[in-house]
Order: C-alpha cells, then sequence, then structure tokens
C-alpha cells in the first residue's frame, strides 16, 4: 500500500467496500477479494473494465466457487494467470 500513497492517479480505499464504494464509479479496475456480491462489483465497473481476483490455489480439485463465478458471469469475460507455481490469479473484463 505504500507504493500507492504517491500515486495520483490512484485512489486507497480502505474498509468495508460496501460502504466505501457506494454511489462511486465506473471504475477502470477493481483489484478484489471477496466476491459476496459479484453483479454489484460488476456493476461498478465501466464497459470493458477489468476485475482482477489473486491467491487462488492452481489446479485445485473440485468444485470452486471463485472460478465458477467469475467464469459463468454473463458480463464478463476471464482468464486465468498463473503468476508464481503456488498462486494463480484470474482476470476478467466486463462485456
Amino acid at each position: 500500500m505504500r507504493r500507492l500513497v504517491e500515486a495520483t492517479n490512484v485512489e486507497l480505499l480502505i474498509g468495508d467496500w460496501h460502504d466505501e464504494l457506494a454511489g462511486r464509479g465506473p471504475f477502470g479496475l477493481i483489484f478484489f477479494g471477496p466476491l459476496d456480491d459479484l453483479d454489484t462489483v460488476v456493476s461498478l465497473l465501466e464497459p470493458g473494465g477489468f476485475l482482477a481476483k489473486d491467491d487462488l490455489t492452481p489446479g485445485r480439485p473440485g468444485p470452486d466457487p471463485v472460478r465458477e463465478a467469475l467464469f459463468g458471469h454473463p458480463r464478463l469475460v476471464a482468464a486465468e494467470v498463473q503468476v508464481v507455481p503456488e498462486m494463480t490469479a484470474i482476470v476478467a473484463v466486463r462485456r
């Protein structure tokens, strides 16, 4: 977070996302952790905007609700990228 403090084109918000992002947007990029309300998150993205979700385990067996939500969302096109041997990330773009 220290690297973002001096960035003039970034606004760093810390807190409950429901409170911090209410009435804001659309955003070109949301780097997001919990996906408890994905439709609301997607509505905060501008068309062509990106949603990034990290800290995923590569090759995780069985059903994965995070991957299912992002790859199955009708307003997103997503790709999974391995960033280090033990972690992947999903980058999705709003249609």
